[in-house]
């Protein structure tokens, strides 16, 4: 996929600085879930259903948070910092034994959770930000 335009990645930085992005990550977790029940024991420490009030889960959304956050704000400036942020935490995950096609099957659990969580979502823009983000995890 090519990358996303320069105003692609600001228009979704923008509006990501303005959503509930605790609402949005408890949201994608909860539909990788509900999607892939299959993918539950991927996840080794958090127990019961991913809310936040469930520390481990709290600490896994958080970590999630805080990673795309960057993700995001380096795509908007650097393409290649972003390629090699996905690449560091495809890396991380190889020992949990996620792989590309569990990314893959993220898009439209993020699509979906987009749609509901981000009022006046531009999707052309966070399609091409998030999928172009999961497509450089190789």
């Amino acid at each position: 996929m090519a990358p996303p335009t320069t105003a692609q990645a600001q228009k979704v930085v923008a509006q990501w600085d303005t959503i509930d992005k605790d609402a949005l990550i408890e949201a994608m977790y909860k539909g990788m879930m509900t999607a892939h029940p299959e993918w539950r024991p991927l996840f080794k420490k958090p127990t019961g259903e991913p809310i936040p009030a469930e520390a481990e889960w709290k600490k896994q959304f958080d970590l999630t948070r805080e990673a795309m956050d960057r993700a995001l704000r380096a795509c908007a400036v650097d393409m290649d910092a972003l390629k090699q942020r996905m690449h560091t935490m495809a890396e991380r995950h190889v020992d949990y034994g996620v792989t590309q096609t569990h990314f893959q099957a993220l898009k439209p659990i993020l699509t979906k959770v987009l749609t509901t969580t981000v009022t006046g979502a531009d999707m052309d823009a966070w399609g091409a930000v998030t999928f172009f983000m999961l497509d450089s995890i190789v």
